[in-house]
């Protein structure tokens, strides 16, 4: 009985001795990681806050097209005032996760311009040229999606995942721009 506590005890001690030396071994990695990541997104807010005026135009003439009151227009105001009041902030996974659905709304908008009935409205083409056109440069997105690619790998490899468990690391959200 005696022997068996002794081995019990040894191994827990044997347990949070690995658990210790994984986090400070893999921790330092998934950190520089995460900051990589938030600082590559940094340069992509104000790029993507002139895409954003741009889809401004866009809300403006669906509501001129007679097309305010739909649920569309009325979700791409809502989340054009939310990106205004996260833009100027710190935290880059709601402004990732809210760019995500600007974009989706953005390609909806596109598909409800191709309608009969708004078809043939010019203002509305040339504001869903202008927010197409916008786009944020190739090596600005490039950086970032590296990034979040490395830090995902990182965090999802065996050890990664223990100790992203152990710390809470988040996911980092790709940024899915309208084509």
């Amino acid at each position: 009985m005696d022997r068996t506590r002794r081995l019990i005890g040894a191994l827990v001690v044997v347990i949070v001795t690995a658990l210790v030396v994984l986090v400070v071994t893999v921790r330092p990695g998934l950190r520089r990681d995460a900051d990589a990541t938030d600082t590559s997104w940094a340069p992509l807010v104000a790029p993507l806050s002139e895409r954003y005026a741009a889809l401004e135009k866009v809300s403006a003439a669906l509501q001129a097209a007679g097309a305010g009151d739909r649920t569309l227009t009325a979700e791409m105001n809502r989340l054009l005032t939310r990106w205004k009041i996260i833009r100027t902030g710190d935290n880059a996974e709601e402004q990732v996760l809210t760019a995500n659905r600007l974009e989706a709304v953005a390609a909806r908008a596109e598909v409800l311009a191709t309608t009969p009935r708004l078809r043939a409205d010019q203002p509305l083409k040339d504001a869903l040229a202008e927010f197409v056109a916008s786009r944020p440069a190739a090596t600005t997105l490039e950086g970032y999606e590296r990034d979040v690619v490395a830090y995902q790998g990182r965090r999802d490899g065996f050890w990664g995942r223990i100790v992203s468990g152990l710390d809470d690391y988040p996911m980092r959200p790709a940024l899915q721009l309208l084509a």
